[in-house]
């Protein structure tokens, strides 16, 4: 069944008018915009269907039978509906009001909040309010705009502001006292307007002008010589050299050096250059050059070396017991038993008791003290070295001086020093000398076939026949198949071979890289061939030679570097206790990383992009999400969600103006 619904809808206007209207056009009267509701009854028609059971005549032979028939029903319901409806109404304009019948609004009302703006209420006129300067309207509820009417006097520009303006001159004027006029700037009143040289103001503006022999630069401002040494010499005190392209630079007479203005010049002074050719001192007078020597040395013969004088040969030292020269100087010395005195020339005899200076906190120093006549004497243990005091002991760093006799490594240590070696050397009983570890011999290269040692590491190779495998260390057949039971005792008996004596090996550059080939000989070729008499083995033996270019391969070696005591690393310089963020490996020859982080000791996290276990999980999030190093979690950026990242949180809201228009309120 199916409703049919017809609807009506019928109006009546609710709202009610005083007993005398006000009319447009009466004293003080204005309109105004008011809502009202609209009510109305609406009709609505509903149609039911159903069958209904009845008696039919006519049937089989004439007789009644039951039957079913359409029947429709049709019933009326009504619901009140309701519309808003905007009219104009007219009503007494705000000040005013009207008193029982009277044609219009005649009487004044004023109280404390209808006038705006600082507005007074006014007792007489036809104004309500009274309003202060700046302000306009009934009640005083609107600015006004002095600028309309002549800019509001200002010579300049005119700016209007809620109740009151205000006048602003151009760029390059200034408000006078006034407030109104504009009185002009002379922007070279202050530091000459940026000018180099002169400043011409102008009304509202100013610019830069060049005096002659010069022109502006691009900047406005700089001035730049056209002719630089025709004008006033381009400054120099002595000569002008025009370089070109309007340069120049000033120069000095002989003996004559340019000052730091680059202008003017000074007289050199001789002993500044090589200290004027005098080994000591160097006196200068004008031009010439005066040398002269320290106390101690006198003026050799060419003028200017310095020769020391003996004062001990001389005589003029007078020392009471002996003299020893030195170098500008010289040094009395005493017989045992006596001191010098206080002139340094005098001896005197020494009556006083010997004490040990070493007795007492080890004569102050740090290791070793032997009693002198001139106090404690302090050494040093084997590795150490005496400071500049004498007393205290350093360490010496005999990697850094050279002293050590270490071969390849070097580590100091205080008192001494600890020589290691290079991977695949060890040290050598001596202590400083490495030798080369035989890793073929020691059973540790693991090569399936062949083994040669090289200076520091090893090399696998294989028999002929075979190549090396991806490892490195198998060896893997180049038939494709075994070979015949006679070629593998062959390849015994060649096992027990010297390497240098396998067949088709060729050496090169031994013993850093060993370089060979094995040229497969093909097992169906044969001697016979080059005495075949017919001209058609031509084809044949081209075929056969792609055939064993084919089988032909060229063997590769690998160098391995073997670390002993526990070390791995490129240098085997890192051990199990260098491991950072994991722990060492069950053969203690590497570090096992924990997810996130990778690097030889565990001390880098994973590339973006990866995660996990050696960094070997692919990030998976999108829309710029980054991922935990560790877990794989996504962080998404703002605005993004999900497991992935996968989902914005962009959100669109359509509003139909036309659903607004035509919304209505439906009563029950």
């Amino acid at each position: 069944m199916f409703p049919h619904i017809l609807c009506a809808i019928f109006f009546s206007t609710m709202y009610t008018a005083s007993s005398l209207e006000l009319q447009p056009g009466m004293p003080n009267v204005c309109a105004d915009q008011e809502m009202s509701m609209l009510g109305g009854r609406q009709p609505c028609v509903q149609a039911f269907t159903r069958m209904v059971k009845v008696w039919k005549q006519g049937c089989n032979r004439g007789s009644w039978c039951m039957g079913y028939e359409r029947r429709t029903a049709y019933y009326t319901m009504y619901r009140q509906v309701y519309n808003m409806n905007l009219h104009t109404v007219y009503k007494c304009c705000p000040g005013w009001t009207q008193k029982g019948e009277e044609m219009g609004c005649l009487h004044r009302v004023c109280g404390a909040n209808t006038c705006f703006n600082g507005g007074q209420c006014a007792e007489t006129g036809d104004q309500i309010c009274h309003c202060p300067l700046g302000f306009k309207g009934t009640r005083c509820q609107y600015d006004v705009n002095e600028c309309e009417v002549d800019e509001g006097g200002c010579e300049g520009y005119c700016c209007n502001t809620i109740g009151s303006y205000y006048c602003k001159c151009p760029e390059g004027s200034r408000l006078g006292p006034d407030g109104k006029a504009c009185h002009d700037v002379n922007e070279c009143d202050e530091l000459n307007g940026g000018c180099q040289q002169t400043c011409a103001n102008t009304p509202g503006s100013y610019h830069c002008e060049c005096s002659e022999g010069f022109r502006m630069h691009a900047d406005g401002r700089t001035c730049i010589a056209v002719n630089s040494c025709s004008v006033l010499n381009g400054g120099c005190e002595h000569k002008c050299v025009d370089m070109g392209n309007n340069h120049y630079k000033c120069e000095c007479r002989k003996n004559y050096q340019l000052k730091r203005d680059g202008r003017h010049c000074e007289l050199r002074d001789p002993c500044e250059e090589r200290n004027g050719g005098c080994a000591q001192l160097c006196l200068s007078e004008g031009s010439r050059v005066h040398c002269s020597c320290r106390p101690g040395f006198t003026l050799a013969g060419d003028g200017r070396n310095c020769e020391d004088i003996d004062e001990c040969s001389s005589g003029h030292a007078k020392c009471s017991h002996g003299c020893v020269n030195m170098l500008g100087s010289f040094s009395c010395v005493c017989h045992p038993g006596f001191e010098l005195g206080a002139d340094g020339k005098q001896c005197y005899r020494i009556e006083m008791e010997i004490v040990n200076s070493c007795e007492k906190n080890n004569g102050g120093c740090s290791h070793h003290c032997e009693h002198t006549t001139n106090g404690p004497l302090c050494s040093c243990n084997h590795g150490y070295r005496l400071d500049q005091d004498r007393k205290t002991c350093v360490d010496s760093d005999e990697c850094d001086s050279g002293e050590s006799c270490c071969s390849h490594f070097c580590r100091n240590y205080p008192g001494g020093y600890e020589c290691s070696c290079r991977a695949g050397h060890r040290l050598n009983p001596d202590g400083c000398g490495c030798d080369d570890i035989d890793e073929c011999l020691t059973e540790t290269s693991g090569c399936e076939h062949y083994c040669v040692n090289t200076l520091g590491t090893y090399e696998c190779f294989c028999r002929q026949g075979f190549r090396l495998d991806q490892d490195q260390h198998s060896c893997i057949s180049l038939y494709g198949r075994d070979l015949d039971e006679e070629e593998e005792e062959e390849e015994e008996e060649d096992e027990q071979l010297e390497v240098h004596r396998l067949p088709d090996l060729l050496f090169r550059k031994a013993p850093q890289l060993l370089q060979y080939t094995a040229a497969l000989h093909s097992r169906y070729a044969t001697d016979d061939d080059d005495d075949d008499d017919d001209g058609s083995d031509g084809g044949d033996r081209e075929e056969e030679l792609d055939i064993q270019r084919e089988r032909r391969g060229e063997l590769r070696l690998e160098s391995n570097i073997v670390c002993l005591d526990g070390s791995f690393g490129d240098d085997c310089s890192v051990s199990c206790e260098d491991c950072v963020n994991g722990v060492c490996s069950e053969n203690r020859d590497r570090c096992e990383c924990s997810p996130g982080w990778t690097g030889i000791i565990c001390n880098g996290t994973c590339p973006q992009g990866t995660y996990g276990q050696a960094c070997n999980s692919l990030c998976r999030c999108q829309n710029g999400g980054s991922c935990d190093p560790v877990t794989g979690k996504c962080l998404c950026p703002p605005g993004v969600q999900g497991l992935l990242c996968e989902d914005g949180l962009y959100t669109h809201v359509t509003v139909d103006n036309q659903a607004l228009n035509n919304f209505f309120l439906v009563m029950p």
